[in-house]
This record gives C-alpha cells, sequence and structure tokens, in this order.
C-alpha cells in the first residue's frame, strides 16, 4: 500500500519509515503528532484518516501491543478507504450544489414577486381610478390611464418570457448556439428596457399624486 523502497525495508530504521511516511501524506504535522504521543505515552490509542499526496486515504488505526499485562509495543494498521471517500466527498459536492441551487431558486423567486409586483400594483390602481373617476375625465387622461396598463400588462408578459427561459434551460429544452453581438446594440435595447420600465412606474406615481 505504501510502496515502501527496498532499501528503507531492509535498514528497519525509524526515523527512516518516519520520513517516509511523512513524504507521503498531505498532512505531515498531523501524522507525526500521533506518531509523538505514542513516545510520550505508550497506551495511547489512535484513528484518524490520512490523504496521501498521490489522492488516496488511509483509514489509520493504532494501538499498544501487549503481553499479558505488559505493552511491549505499538500495533500500526492501515485500510485503503480511497473508493469509500472519494464517494463521500462526491456526495457532499452534491449536497452543497444543491444547497447553492435552492438558495438561487429562493433568491430567483423573490426577484419574480418583486418584479410582478409593480406592474400588478399599476394595473390594479390604474383600474381602480378608471372605475372611479372615468365619468368626469378627459379622453386623453382615459389614454394615459390606458397606457399605464398597457405597459405593465406588456412588463409582465416579458417577466413571464424570461421565466420560462429560465425553466427551459434548467429542464436542458433549450436549444441555443453561441453567436457574436454588437455590443453597443445590446446596450442600447438594456436601456430602452430599463426606460420603458421607469416610465410605467414614474406615470403611475403621476396618477397616485393627482
Amino acid at each position: 500500500m505504501w510502496h515502501i523502497q527496498d532499501s528503507i525495508i531492509t535498514l528497519s530504521n525509524h526515523n527512516q519509515y518516519l520520513t517516509f511516511y511523512k513524504n507521503q501524506v498531505k498532512n505531515p504535522e498531523r501524522f507525526c503528532r500521533n506518531v509523538n504521543q505514542f513516545d510520550s505515552q505508550i497506551d495511547f490509542v489512535s484513528c484518524d484518516i490520512l490523504e496521501l499526496k498521490d489522492g488516496r486515504f488511509f483509514e489509520q488505526y493504532s494501538k499498544p501491543l501487549r503481553l499479558a499485562e505488559e505493552i511491549i509495543g505499538t500495533v500500526w494498521s492501515f485500510r485503503d478507504i480511497t473508493e469509500s471517500q472519494q464517494a463521500k466527498e462526491e456526495n457532499r459536492r452534491i449536497i452543497q450544489q444543491e444547497k447553492q441551487l435552492a438558495e438561487d431558486r429562493a433568491y430567483f423567486t423573490s426577484m419574480i414577486f418583486h418584479e410582478f409586483r409593480n406592474p400588478l400594483n399599476i394595473i390594479s390602481y390604474s383600474t381602480s381610478l378608471l372605475k372611479r373617476h372615468s365619468h368626469h375625465w378627459s379622453e386623453e387622461k382615459k389614454l394615459q390611464c390606458l397606457q399605464n396598463l398597457q405597459t405593465a400588462v406588456e412588463q409582465i408578459n416579458q417577466f413571464t418570457d424570461e421565466v420560462l427561459i429560465i425553466e427551459s434551460v434548467e429542464a436542458g429544452k433549450l436549444q441555443y448556439e453561441l453567436k457574436p453581438i454588437d455590443l453597443n446594440l445590446f446596450c442600447r435595447e438594456v436601456l430602452a428596457e430599463m426606460s420603458l420600465y421607469t416610465k410605467g412606474a414614474s406615470q403611475f406615481l403621476l396618477f397616485q399624486n393627482k
């Protein structure tokens, strides 16, 4: 398991063994602490997981070797648990990924709720104004209120399309092809959409003030 060199095995030198082990594990300090505790505490029992530099994992168990009631040495045993440890790491990664996905979905849901709420408020308030005041409003003011309603509906339709696109992407149903874009044109389109949203919100506030 350790691939110890024959020259080290032949010499059977404790320090050479220890140096060899230290060069194999990723955390030699912790490994050496266990060894030092055996030197200072003969009845010390240790169980640990060692991560090797080559990517393997060993379960290490150490306990005193007894002859009758006398401790005459130490038994070190190692078991290769690379596959099980890698499976644990993969499960931990999947759990973390699912947790992050859940947080992203919660944030997305909150954002969508906020984006839908604004135009819905405009629709609700504008409809209420039309019901109460349309009989004495001028045609211009009625058209302005209707324009607010239309703008709000367009915003909701746009948000709905964006949600459907995102759901299609998550489900792997959306086919797409990467193409270069005109960055200046793209920015102007984004600004135009923001302006449309701001205009609708401003008109809504204007009606509220009136």
